[in-house]
């Protein structure tokens, strides 16, 4: 993903004394403060063209100048301050000197534009506060941060963003915002850019200011993209695009509309990215903003480069290193190296490739994306004939990402992160597998999972603190057998570990598996069809693929241990038709899903000989959304009625809040359980929720509420529909509830996929219950109670009942 340069506002100026015509100066002021710069530009036209020159009409010629500049048309707005007189008065002397240090720097005469600025600071004087300076202290931390002076920019814009809140300006505090957003996303440091940008946009919000607030969307979109939310990054960049075309930026629109084009490319639609691109460079070709024509000329050649379209490619990157040759942009000139790079390798000039690539990493000053990507692809063309060499790059390449990772602080944007990365594992997991060293791909696939989950419970877990052997030592003591399962592009892998040793299987490759998997799912999740019932030739292709290749191996086994991959995580691996059997795979072993190899065996090996247990559910109906579950107080009722001698605390009713829950001290609990509604979020798993009664105007339990806990429970049930997770990320796995009670450090729990009626699931549970109640573990007691279910007459032995419920460890 190409880091485009962000949007930096330049908050304009108002003389305190306007001269007249008072009316006409200030319909255009609140126009052009609220982004409506056309409307601006024609009042101030018209008001200048219907009287004759006079120095009265100072300000509204510069603010005419100042419009001019947000709409992306610098050489305008330079032509008629050169027609423009020095004014006499200092604020006005100032406001010009600002103008023309703007109109400098967006013509890209950078060494101009400082000595303007130099000048307004040095003769400010008792205006050191006022507008126009407080517009240059913008201007030059903008500057400073596209010059990679972080340290200057930063504390410049700090400056000027306390100042212009001691003012109670929000404007102006507001371009203060987003400028830090822009010098913080250059860093690296790109949540703190998205907290800067999300505050940008509130003070943007509360003045009405439409073109500020589109530039904060764009900032946040560019942020989102990095952080590989791209959902969020392409719903910022369309509502920035609205509100710059709607505010007539022209320059922002392109930044904008090139910045939504790198998102597409990310999801794999490289021929939308082309026209977004194409739109890009067209609009900064036409106001002459080279140093963007040249960006988004380089994102053509890429989005060409995707769809191995050479010749096009070459040329549009031939043309992007034309236009920087005229700038001598050290950044641009990175990427274009870079697409260079892989051009060369895609029409077979291998040897030219390598030495661009080695060019590049040896680069000063070198950007984080392109170097890792520099290592990885370097590594893949080695990989042939120099494995030392390639595996010695891969290495290097997973340093880099974990110097950009540890500098991220919150978990969402340390998930999106991780999961932009697995692309570079895919292919280092395909090297080591080639060169026939399966147990260090089977350690490095291990290394790039649980990483958030592994940190959270204290557990180091790179790829040198992960030994295959300790797997088949966990497996022999348990006496259980572990399947790690990969999906990658062009191969997928699975691992058998067993007492026996580790073995590895080749799959077919991720989207031959993902479309067989999607098709199971929406037969028993939405059809509820029955696999063995009904003929489902997916399902039984899907057994050879994922079953088949591990059957000897998994000889003798009765209790497996499942990390699934990508897809696999929607997928009850029970629900599959065993190998040449008339019966599912849950009737042949029992199973637990794992996020990963490496956490087995990280929560305490011994259970509580006297349970206690937590008991909340039944909950006041919160709104009509979340109706009351009529079987949800039996259900509490029928647990505890099973562990009668044991300590028990009860939160049902209006009791059964999120408060209530926290006040029960759950950490002292051996046995947790909810019966209430869940609402899934994909789109930000933490802030998935189980709906419990109101209180104080709070019904929702957060998984970001439970992830800050510290648990010890042996057991934590939620009967709840989608309660296991809402979305998968790469390397991290199913994030939602079942993640967030292991990492407050459960050690195990049994959570929902999908939907199921209030009915079948609270007869599932007390089964459940029945069997631990009698001294079963979580994984046997909720086989038992799917078997019953399997076994019973009527539709309850359909899938869809039995098998929404798994049991995740760690």
């Amino acid at each position: 993903m190409r880091a485009a340069l962000f949007a930096a506002v330049l908050c304009a100026a108002a003389c305190s004394r306007a001269p007249s015509p008072e009316t006409a100066y200030a319909e255009a002021w609140d126009a052009f403060r609220q982004g409506k710069l056309e409307r601006a530009q024609t009042i101030a036209d018209s008001a200048l063209k219907s009287r004759p020159a006079s120095s009265l009409l100072e300000p509204l010629r510069l603010l005419q100048i100042e419009i001019l500049l947000a709409r992306g048309r610098a050489r305008s707005a330079e032509t008629l301050l050169n027609s423009l007189s020095d004014p006499p008065d200092a604020l006005l002397h100032l406001r010009w000197l600002v103008d023309r240090a703007d109109a400098a720097s967006k013509l890209d005469r950078s060494a101009d534009a400082f000595g303007l600025l130099d000048e307004v600071d040095r003769t400010a004087g008792t205006y050191a506060s006022s507008d126009p300076v407080l517009k240059g202290r913008l201007l030059r931390g903008a500057m400073l941060a596209r010059q990679h002076r972080f340290e200057q920019a930063d504390e410049v814009l700090q400056e000027a963003s306390m100042r212009a809140a001691g003012a109670g300006d929000a404007f102006n505090q507001g371009g203060a915002l987003l400028n830090l957003s822009f010098s913080t996303y250059s860093q690296g440091r790109y949540d703190e850019s998205v907290n800067y940008g999300l505050s940008a946009l509130a003070a943007a919000e509360k003045v009405q200011a439409g073109r500020l607030a589109g530039l904060a969307n764009n900032n946040l979109g560019m942020a989102y993209t990095v952080l590989h939310d791209l959902d969020r990054a392409e719903a910022r960049l369309n509502t920035a695009m609205s509100q710059l075309r709607e505010a007539g930026d022209q320059r922002n629109l392109e930044n904008a509309l090139g910045n939504r084009g790198n998102v597409r490319l990310q999801t794999r639609n490289p021929k939308s990215a082309v026209q977004d691109f194409q739109d890009a460079v067209r609009i900064a070709t036409g106001i002459e903003a080279i140093s963007d024509a040249a960006r988004w000329a380089g994102q053509l050649s890429l989005a060409f480069s995707d769809q191995q379209n050479w010749s096009e490619a070459e040329s549009w990157n031939q043309q992007a290193v034309a236009l920087n040759a005229k700038l001598h942009e050290p950044e641009n000139r990175l990427y274009l190296k870079m697409n260079a790079a892989v051009i060369a390798s895609g029409k077979g000039n291998r040897a030219e490739a390598i030495r661009v690539y080695r060019e590049l990493i040896a680069e000063p000053d070198m950007i984080p994306y392109l170097e890792w990507n520099a290592h990885v692809r370097l590594g893949s063309l080695l990989a042939t004939e120099k494995a030392a060499e390639a595996n010695a790059e891969y290495e290097r390449g997973i340093r880099v990402l974990e110097k950009v990772r540890s500098s991220l602080i919150k978990d969402d944007y340390r998930l999106t992160y991780q999961d932009s990365l697995m692309q570079f594992f895919k292919a280092y997991v395909d090297l080591l597998v080639s060169e026939g060293r399966e147990q260090q791909a089977l350690q490095v696939a291990e290394s790039s999972r649980a990483r958030l989950l592994g940190e959270k419970l204290g557990l180091k877990n790179g790829s040198s603190d992960i030994r295959p052997a300790d797997f088949q030592r966990y497996a022999s003591r348990e006496k259980e057998a572990l399947v790690s399962y990969w999906l990658a592009p062009k191969r997928s892998f699975v691992w058998i570990v067993t007492s026996r040793g580790i073995h590895m299987k080749t799959l077919p490759g991720q989207d031959e598996i993902e479309n067989l998997v999607r098709a199971c799912k929406k037969a028993i999740e939405d059809e509820l069809r029955d696999p063995l019932e009904t003929r489902m030739p997916q399902a039984e292709r899907l057994s050879q693929e994922l079953l088949r290749p591990i059957q000897a191996d998994l000889a003798g086994a009765r209790r497996v241990v499942i990390v699934p991959d990508g897809a696999l995580h929607g997928l009850n691996f029970e629900t599959l038709p065993a190998p040449d059997s008339h019966r599912y795979w849950i009737e042949e072993v029992e199973l637990s899903v794992a996020p990963s190899l490496s956490l087995l065996g990280s929560a305490s090996a011994s259970r509580r000989a006297m349970p206690s247990l937590l008991l909340i559910g039944a909950p006041s109906s919160a709104s009509t959304e979340y109706p009351e579950l009529p079987a949800a107080g039996s259900e509490i009722e029928g647990i505890k009625s099973r562990f009668a001698k044991h300590a028990q605390v009860i939160r049902t009713g209006s009791e059964a809040t999120p408060q209530g829950f926290l006040d029960a001290m759950p950490g002292r609990f051996s046995m947790i359980h909810f019966a209430a509604h869940a609402e899934a979020n994909s789109q930000t798993p933490l802030e998935s929720a189980i709906i419990l009664s109101n209180s104080g105007g709070r019904f929702k339990l957060y998984a970001r509420d439970i992830a800050g806990l510290k648990l010890s429970a042996d057991l934590v049930t939620i009967s709840a529909c989608r309660s296991a997770g809402a979305r998968a990320y790469g390397g991290e796995g199913l994030v939602g509830f079942a993640w967030a009670f292991l990492q407050s450090g459960a050690r195990s729990v049994i959570a929902g996929l999908w939907d199921v009626g209030d009915s079948s699931s609270s007869r599932l549970i007390q089964g459940l219950y029945d069997a631990l109640a009698s001294g079963s573990r979580p994984a046997a007691a909720l086989r038992q109670a799917k078997l019953d279910l399997l076994h019973s007459a009527g539709s309850y032995r359909k899938p869809y009942y039995w098998a929404p419920y798994q049991t995740y460890i760690r």
